[in-house]
């Protein structure tokens, strides 16, 4: 066997088809693009998003969504569990040793929620904010708690 007697395998390679070449080709006529129409004249493309003329999606919908706050303050949830494992062996709690921790990010105020889980020797704690829950759970163990704006004031 030499390299001009290879073939492909019978049947693996078909013609291809030559549309609007007449009818006796098989794709005469309308060569397969129906019956007149934008679609069947050349040079035809669709633009992402057309919907036939009828008002697009992106139109129908309202283009501001959501709300903004006037006030522009954005609260970090922080667990007041985190806050006990760590800093459980301090006596005063502040903003710069809850920040200090590295679980929020210096820029957002710090929200704390949750409940205490043991004992802790808490006096004083200092927050941003504090949920109702975690505010009820230090008092229940004699922690005051402060939050910035009564600090600030």
């Amino acid at each position: 066997m030499s390299v001009f007697e290879l073939k492909p395998a019978k049947g693996s390679v078909k013609k291809r088809v030559r549309r609007a070449r007449g009818n006796s080709a098989g794709q005469g006529g309308e060569a397969g693009r129906g019956h007149k129409g934008q679609k069947s004249r050349t040079g035809y493309s669709r633009r992402a998003g057309f919907e036939g003329g009828q008002m697009p999606l992106y139109r129908r919908l309202p283009k501001k969504r959501g709300f903004a706050s006037l006030s522009g303050k954005t609260y970090e949830a922080l667990s007041l569990y985190l806050i006990e494992r760590a800093l459980k062996d301090l006596s005063v709690v502040t903003l710069s040793d809850i920040r200090g921790l590295g679980f929020v990010s210096s820029s957002k105020q710090v929200k704390v929620i949750g409940s205490l889980t043991q004992a802790v020797s808490w006096t004083s704690f200092e927050c941003d904010l504090i949920s109702a829950g975690a505010k009820k759970s230090l008092e229940a163990v004699g922690a005051t708690v402060q939050m910035s704006s009564q600090l600030s004031a």
